[in-house]
C-alpha cells in the first residue's frame, strides 16, 4: 500500500512502524533520532497516535520526559474511539438537523447522522481480537 493511500502522515506511520518493530517504549528524542524527523513533528504525530487510542505515553522515572509505546489491546482502544467519534457526530449532526430551519440542510443532516449511526453499529459489531484468538471473548473485560 502506498503511503498517500491511508490518507494519514507519512510520518505517523513511521512512528508507528518503529514502535510496533521495536517493542518497546522510546522517548520523543529517540524516536526523532531513529527516524532523522524533527521533535516536532515526532509531538505532532504522536499526538496524533495517543488520540487515536494506539499507542501511551509512560514516564520515565526521576525524569521530567516520557516515553511512548504501544498500549495493551491498540486496536481494541481504537475501535472504541473511533465507535465513540461516531456516537458523537451522530447525535452532534442531529442537533443541527433539528434545529435547522432550511429544509434542504435538514435533509442532507439527517442523512449524515443516519450515515454516522450506521458507522458507530458497524464499528460495535467489530469483536477484536475473534474469540478464542487471544484465549478472550473479544471484548476488554
Amino acid at each position: 500500500m502506498r503511503q498517500a493511500d491511508s490518507g494519514l502522515p507519512r510520518i505517523l506511520g513511521q512512528i508507528w512502524a518503529l514502535l510496533v518493530t521495536i517493542g518497546e517504549p522510546l522517548t520523543a528524542a529517540e524516536i526523532a533520532g531513529l527516524l532523522s524527523v524533527s521533535r516536532a513533528s515526532v509531538s505532532t504525530n504522536t499526538a496524533l497516535l495517543l488520540n487515536m487510542g494506539l499507542i501511551e505515553k509512560q514516564p520515565v522515572s526521576g525524569k521530567r520526559t516520557v516515553q511512548f509505546a504501544v498500549r495493551k489491546h491498540p486496536y481494541r482502544h481504537f475501535l472504541r474511539v473511533l465507535t465513540d467519534r461516531m456516537q458523537t457526530m451522530s447525535r452532534v449532526v442531529g442537533e443541527m438537523a433539528e434545529a435547522t430551519d432550511r429544509p434542504g440542510s435538514q435533509a442532507t443532516l439527517e442523512d449524515l447522522a443516519a450515515f454516522y449511526r450506521s458507522m458507530e453499529a458497524a464499528f460495535r459489531s467489530v469483536r477484536y481480537p475473534p474469540s478464542g484468538a487471544d484465549g478472550r471473548d473479544g471484548q476488554d473485560g
